[in-house]
């Protein structure tokens, strides 16, 4: 069973936003949101990353990674 889906789709779309520059310029820059998506910029990526999480300094405790031991 994954734990914490819901913070890794999180993680998973910050990480895609920071990757895609096509998707930053169109969504950042333009404000064409995608179906779905009401908001999204920079500063919701740096929060989800450094501020809303443990993201950034524990990782495995917010996504649910299991090493098997």
């Amino acid at each position: 069973m994954i734990q914490h889906a819901w913070w890794r789709d999180q993680l998973f779309s910050a990480l895609n936003a920071l990757a895609d520059t096509t998707y930053q310029q169109q969504v950042w820059v333009q404000k064409h949101y995608p179906p779905g998506i009401q908001c999204d910029d920079f500063d919701r990526v740096v929060h989800v990353l450094f501020d809303d999480t443990l993201l950034a300094d524990a990782p495995e405790k917010t996504i649910g990674y299991n090493s098997g031991r």
